[in-house]
């Protein structure tokens, strides 16, 4: 079976109040086998082109992993190192935007969240903040990424960090029959997992996952005023769902 894909980037409250856009990004596609890649970003908002930082993040990110994968199953090796070579790639990117303006890389920093799912494995990037989710058919749910190491809340790591290296994740686990993914921003993060144990939250992902949501619901339901009250940040999220097991 083929995979529902919906996505959403919404400008949080606190943007919109000072006419700021959304400095959040998303961009994904599917291959042979059951294959899809999915990438998200959250722009810094104290960097002047995060916003740019994000969309070249994505769109880089996602592209590279498709050429590194185009075989028709590829093996945890292959993967983990495509990923790997994904960071260094979105970074040398970016610094090329960054110096065809006369900026420099930091201007335009920015979290970078990826995963890949094969027909076997689950491979997943991390560099800043936000989640991966995945839930089989039983709605078991499991979370690919940790929390940053911070001393404050706002002390985040990103793609374009000089010590990015510090906080950089890569995962490879077996797939386990996962059916449905879900990519998060920190804006969604916030309200869905559980800081303290990093456990997210059952009562916000298995709906979504049941629901196979049409972008249009998804940006319906992170636009709501009851998840409004609860982050005024940037948010971004996509549902991948009824998966091959």
């Amino acid at each position: 079976m083929p995979w529902n894909i919906s996505a959403t980037s919404v400008a949080g409250t606190s943007h919109q109040a000072h006419n700021t856009p959304c400095q959040d990004d998303y961009a994904y596609t599917t291959g042979p086998n059951g294959l899809i890649i999915i990438a998200v970003a959250d722009g810094a908002g104290s960097a002047p082109h995060s916003a740019a930082g994000a969309t070249t993040a994505v769109t880089s990110a996602v592209a590279y992993l498709a050429g590194a994968l185009h075989t028709s199953r590829p093996r945890p090796k292959l993967i983990a190192r495509a990923l790997r070579e994904t960071v260094d790639h979105c970074r040398a990117t970016i610094a090329q935007l960054a110096d065809r303006h006369g900026h420099t890389i930091h201007d335009y920093a920015t979290t970078l969240l990826a995963t890949v799912v094969t027909e076997h494995h689950i491979g997943t990037l991390q560099l800043g903040d936000g989640a991966i989710i995945t839930s089989d058919d039983h709605r078991r749910l499991t979370i690919h990424t940790v929390q940053q190491t911070r001393e404050y809340v706002n002390d985040v790591t990103f793609l374009t960090s000089d010590n990015y290296e510090d906080e950089l994740r890569i995962s490879i686990r077996p797939r386990r029959h996962a059916t449905n993914v879900a990519l998060v921003t920190d804006g969604i993060e916030s309200i869905s997992v559980q800081r303290s144990t990093n456990k997210p939250h059952h009562g916000f992902f298995v709906p979504l996952f049941g629901l196979h949501p049409t972008p249009g619901v998804l940006r319906e339901f992170v636009s709501s005023r009851v998840v409004c009250e609860r982050t005024d940040d940037d948010k971004t999220i996509i549902i991948a769902t009824g998966g091959p097991s």
